[in-house]
């Protein structure tokens, strides 16, 4: 996974490995932490994605014995890590404004094949399923909302898609090896490059079918309050659509981060998102 390791550039599979780095996906989601910190700056703290409080749950006994908001390590450490990127990507003498804007214009265009079908998907699945309010619908006023809206994407996509899919994939893989699949069979001398070749692609790519059906069930199930209780972020309801509806979409997430890398798949979500506050839904169909 070239896209992971950050430092392997070379071609893979026909498509150059860069454009799915790590290090360019979260320099082009930077300006979505930005709007997701602006959000943050006009709520007081009062609208949080639940994927963000999930990943900065470890900073509460640094908040607790340094004396600093959660605000301000989430902050800092959101620009450090930002900062490392921009650093790596510098070392590569890489044209970062037209490749970053390449990742935005992609995740751009993601989003317009990405949410018609989920669109779609919502109408097929019940006229209740709209995950975001729309404009002139939420508390905190359309601009700080849709902000929100947009940038939590970024988080999502951290939480789901840059650390539990791989996470999933290396165990489900190691599982593999160590039950034999995935690893070559006794054979002949002259068979056994290819079939070793076969039995590495076979295990390879199951442990990323599960891994990537693991994740996407558990970004269905984050949105369901009885899961959200324990950090007290009030949630959606448990209904078999509307978790059928979520599973896809993470599943088509983890397509397009796989195809295309984080950035891409960030964006595609922050724009989708967008177009929900704007008021697309199942009437589009109609």
């Amino acid at each position: 996974m070239a896209w992971f390791r950050g430092d392997d550039y070379e071609e893979e599979d026909g498509h150059p490995a860069l454009e799915r780095s790590l290090p360019l996906g979260l320099l082009a989601m930077a300006p979505l932490w930005f709007a997701y910190e602006y959000a943050q700056s006009q709520t007081s703290g009062g609208l949080r994605n639940a994927s963000e409080v999930i990943l900065t749950q470890p900073l509460r006994p640094v908040e607790a014995a340094s004396g600093w908001a959660l605000e301000t390590w989430r902050r800092t450490l959101l620009a450090g890590l930002v900062l490392w990127a921009l650093v790596h990507c510098l070392r590569r003498r890489l044209e970062l404004v037209p490749m970053v804007l390449r990742v935005i214009f992609e995740g751009v265009l993601g989003a317009l094949t990405l949410g018609p079908l989920l669109v779609f998907l919502i109408g097929r699945l019940g006229q209740a399923l709209p995950p975001l309010p729309k404009l002139g619908e939420h508390a905190v006023g359309d601009t700080t909302f849709t902000l929100h809206a947009l940038g939590g994407a970024a988080w999502e996509e951290l939480l789901f898609r840059v650390l539990l899919f791989p996470l999933l994939f290396l165990v489900i893989r190691e599982l593999f090896h160590f039950a034999g699949w995935g690893a070559a069979r006794s054979v002949d001398d002259d068979e056994e490059a290819g079939v070793r070749a076969w039995w590495g692609r076979a295990g390879r790519g199951s442990a990323e079918l599960l891994a990537a059906i693991l994740s996407s069930l558990a970004f269905a199930g984050y949105h369901v309050s009885h899961a959200l209780a324990p950090l007290g972020i009030g949630g959606e309801p448990f209904r078999p659509a509307l978790f059928v509806y979520r599973f896809l979409a993470g599943m088509l997430l983890v397509a397009i981060f796989r195809w295309r890398g984080p950035g891409v798949a960030a964006w595609s979500h922050g724009v989708f998102n967008l177009a929900l506050c704007l008021g697309a839904g199942p009437a589009v169909f109609q």
